[in-house]
């Protein structure tokens, strides 16, 4: 009774402080309000030979969608199709200054929500605010995970720039640049909302028929946010080159069951461990990158890989 009413009281006095800090910022910010909206239309019209795992009608292609059914290779299947699920709107938001800092903010939506299911679904992109200083900079909500490295993405015909061999990834987040010069050191902790780990509860809350509200519990019950560091070279607007680190815990199941039918409280936690490497040219004319990643359970950054029970303690 004593944690519960100890959790209470933390929850009230975060709240409150957050209702603080806001009104305290939009009451400094509330002058030279500026906004803009931008977006386009994209009208995907294709033919396919092969087909895939069909995430967006087939325009975020990942890796081949069935297995062999006897002799038969149910993949190679000519396909076509006409979409727009990659419209996009947002609005771009700046403010005065708030702490010495120009106050900044992005709302952007698309219609490829949830591209398995209802890939026409409404879903928020990016919705983040930021604080920028002459050579810092705190940015607070969703946007591009920072191994995805927005600047610098393969371009690509399709919707999924580059996955499964480039990380891919939207996520809540709070993170802090700083620039010293030609270099800059960003560290990040981030959550996981719409590209989140797999848990391994699954089958458990299905055959018990147990209600289970979002896929990244995994995630969540692992408390710790994800740790991201990188550093990233400038020069002349022509070369760059970065590398980033990753540390993710995660507690894949909150119930085990032992050969004798008996449920037990899961108490084991998952670690692991990614990094990024890259280098490019960047001409008038010609622009060359390369890249690449390294590390253990990925899939929350749309990669191949995962993790897997390493041993069995029948009682």
């Amino acid at each position: 009774m004593y944690k519960l009413k100890m959790f209470r009281l933390c929850r009230i006095v975060m709240v409150a402080a957050f209702l603080v800090i806001s009104n305290l910022l939009f009451s400094q910010a509330d002058k030279n309000f500026d906004v803009n909206f931008y977006g386009f239309m994209r009208v995907d019209a294709y033919m396919d030979t092969y087909k895939g795992q069909d995430l967006g009608h087939d325009i975020f292609y990942l890796l081949p969608q069935y297995a062999k059914v006897g002799d038969v290779e149910l993949n190679q299947q000519l396909s076509s199709n006409i979409s727009a699920i990659a419209s996009r709107l947002g609005v771009r938001i700046s403010s005065g200054d708030v702490f010495n800092a120009k106050l900044t903010g992005v709302l952007e939506f698309d219609f490829a929500g949830n591209l398995r299911t209802d890939p026409t679904m409404f879903r928020i992109r990016q919705a983040f605010s930021m604080l920028s200083w002459e050579k810092s900079s705190l940015l607070m909500g969703q946007t591009w995970h920072p191994f995805f490295g927005a600047p610098h993405m393969p371009v690509v015909a399709g919707l999924n720039t580059g996955a499964p061999f480039h990380a891919f990834n939207r996520s809540p987040m709070l993170k802090y640049k700083h620039n010293l010069n030609t270099l800059s050191l960003t560290v990040a902790a981030v959550s996981e909302m719409q590209y989140f780990t797999m848990g391994v509860d699954d089958v458990f809350f299905r055959n018990n028929k147990i209600p289970r509200n979002t896929g990244n519990h995994a995630k969540r019950n692992g408390i710790v946010p994800e740790l991201v560091l990188t550093a990233d070279w400038a020069k002349e607007g022509k070369l760059f080159a970065g590398a980033g680190i990753q540390h993710k815990i995660i507690k894949p199941r909150m119930v085990v069951e032992n050969a004798m039918g008996v449920f037990a409280q899961a108490d084991e936690f998952l670690s692991s461990t990614g990094f990024v490497g890259y280098a490019r040219f960047k001409g008038s004319k010609l622009s060359l990158l390369f890249k690449g990643y390294f590390g253990e359970n990925m899939s929350h950054l749309v990669m191949p890989g995962g993790y897997g029970v390493a041993n069995y303690d029948p009682t």
